[in-house]
């Protein structure tokens, strides 16, 4: 039997009307000068922040061939003033007294899973015709647990799972086989949350991971632009994930 073969089609770039209630983004382009649109990256924000600091990020990597969105939490912080968001239904704390990994994801988890079902839905059918490979996924903090959630969930494989100080709910189910996706997990070598006993659990549902500790990096905050050594394995894991299309004819098809 001949491999199946299948022509590129570039995608479109998701539009706000896309967005599934109630869900707010940031919409950052791809760099035109570095090829067709192939990938998207999801930016899921931390908590107490809102989508505006990590479309400002997104644009400052110029991920070739790259477009970007920025999801902003769905609820208000509690008693904070206008401009902070979260990614639970409301903040619910652990015994150790930070704020719990477990809380209820629900209207975020739901909304992203019908993102994601419209990123990856073919154009001619109203989507926006990324392949799920091409589809990757950045949180921190709170938006890093959301992500590795739904990416453990997702009905389809996506392309990566960066975190960067997020691990998985203990109320996500294992997958009855283990995910495609590939994961990078990042945070400090002092008081971080990414232990070896949770990327061991992070492991067990997804077939590629990696784990890189920040040296004097106390905590899991996010590293600034300027910090070198800690977002260089971060551009690496996106370089070797970011699929390229510049210089393939647009009449090129491929084998399966």
């Amino acid at each position: 039997m001949p491999p199946t073969t299948v022509a590129h089609f570039e995608p479109r770039l998701p539009e706000r009307e896309d967005f599934p209630s109630p869900l707010i983004a940031g919409i950052v382009p791809h760099p035109p000068s570095s090829g067709p649109l192939t990938n998207l990256v999801i930016f899921l924000h931390g908590l107490g922040d809102s989508h505006i600091s990590f479309a400002r990020l997104a644009h400052h990597l110029q991920l070739p061939e790259t477009a970007c969105v920025s999801i902003q939490g769905p609820k208000a912080v509690p008693m904070f003033e206008e401009g902070y968001w979260m990614w639970t239904e409301d903040i619910e704390f652990g015994s150790d007294g930070n704020v719990s990994d477990d809380g209820d994801f629900r209207t975020a988890r739901a909304g992203l899973h019908e993102l994601i079902k419209v990123l990856t839905k073919e154009k001619k059918d109203g989507g926006c015709g990324f392949k799920p490979r091409n589809v990757h996924i950045f949180g921190f903090g709170q938006g890093g647990v959301l992500g590795l959630d739904v990416a453990a969930q997702s009905p389809v494989d996506l392309g990566s799972m960066i975190s960067v100080g997020g691990v998985l709910p203990s109320s996500t189910p294992t997958p009855s086989s283990k995910k495609t996706t590939k994961v990078l997990i990042c945070g400090g070598d002092e008081q971080s949350r990414v232990t070896t006993k949770e990327f061991e659990r992070i492991k067990s549902m997804f077939n590629q991971c990696q784990r890189v500790i920040w040296r004097n990096h106390e905590g899991d905050g996010m590293p600034t632009p300027s910090a070198r050594a800690e977002w260089t394995p971060i551009m690496a894991f996106f370089g070797q994930n970011l699929q390229r299309m510049a210089g393939i004819p647009r009449d090129a098809v491929e084998m399966l």
